[in-house]
């Protein structure tokens, strides 16, 4: 999406330019359009949110249509008032979290996330106030149409609409949300007594549970590891006691570690050798690599296999081998 930056921020909680919204007219075509959009996921009894509702023009759309159960939000107090006193059910964010917080099957945000300075967070935050099987339905100007339908140099940028979408990027921003997209569309909204027209994007979309299965199995992973890493620290550092020079088998991730962490140094490894033939002829940790037939350690000096998978493996190469100096493994024999 496309965010202006370098914008004075707007004051709609004292300030609000909407609570004059009712003297256009246009908006009523668009509300109903928007009722008979979503009427077929929902009844009669739903319980309907509608954030960001101005002066209630939506709030009444869906209530002249029959839903019994209509509560506008607003994060201005002036607004709410407008709609309480046409009669309206409306609350700021605040009151509804603290006095009513019942969950909705339809929460509308109509023309409101061009306006909010972190789209990502407000889309999550709806979460809270949603039931499991229920639906959002987001509509804003469909950044993609602005030239098509230009109107004024005024009309897509401005001082309120700081965000820009495309249908993708709307869709995208609700996915990122934790919300899967079962609907959405494009079209122009036509504004009463001109030619003009508006162009707009809507998608409807239903909260999903994120997948926490990777985080936490890569957690419970890490703990593994570390715990396996304490074990083999604590081995090697009885094993190891006193010991100054060393010859080692096998030049993994698991050498490097063990170097990284000082339990063995570059300075003990006299030599080295890895099944590996692309390691021959090499330094690898910054120790000379030799195939396992160069590899004379001297008798005196202990072999460390740094291999836990291949163990058993170079334990029989080592015999082969006719090497008999003292090995020392990763974990006890």
């Amino acid at each position: 999406m496309i965010y202006s930056d370098g914008l004075p921020p707007m004051d709609y909680v004292n300030n609000s330019i909407y609570t004059c919204a009712e003297t256009y007219q246009s908006q009523k075509a668009h509300y109903e359009r928007i009722v008979s959009t979503v009427r077929e996921n929902v009844r009669s009894q739903s319980y309907i949110l509608d954030i960001g509702c101005a002066t209630g023009g939506l709030v009444k759309a869906f209530i002249a249509e029959g839903f019994q159960y209509v509560t506008g939000i607003s994060i201005s107090a002036a607004e709410v008032d407008v709609c309480r006193k046409q009669g309206l059910t409306a609350y700021t964010a605040e009151e509804y979290a603290k006095s009513v917080g019942w969950d909705a099957d339809l929460i509308t945000v109509s023309h409101v996330l061009e306006h909010v300075p972190d789209v990502l967070t407000f889309l999550r935050d709806l979460q809270r106030w949603i039931k499991p099987d229920g639906e959002v339905y987001i509509e804003v100007p469909d950044a993609t149409g602005y030239s098509e339908c230009f109107t004024s140099i005024c009309q897509g940028f401005n001082s309120e609409h700081i965000n820009h979408f495309s249908g993708s990027y709307l869709a995208e921003a609700l996915r990122r949300s934790g919300f899967n997209v079962v609907q959405s569309g494009a079209y122009r909204m036509s504004i009463e007594r001109t030619d003009a027209v508006y162009p707009c994007v809507w998608v409807i979309a239903k909260p999903c549970s994120l997948d926490t299965s990777l985080k936490s199995s890569i957690e419970g992973y890490i703990e593994k590891i570390e715990s396996q890493i304490e074990q083999v620290r604590a081995h090697l550092r009885k094993e190891l006691n006193g010991t100054s020079d060393l010859a080692v088998w096998g030049m993994s991730e698991t050498t490097r570690l063990l170097l990284s962490d000082g339990v063995i140094t570059r300075a003990m490894v006299k030599v080295a050798t890895d099944t590996n033939p692309v390691y021959h002829g090499q330094f690898i940790n910054s120790i000379w690599v030799v195939s396992p037939q160069e590899f004379k350690p001297d008798a005196n000096i202990p072999i460390l296999i740094c291999s836990q998978t291949h163990k058993d493996e170079i334990l029989t190469r080592i015999k082969e081998l006719g090497i008999t100096n003292r090995v020392i493994t990763l974990d006890s024999l």
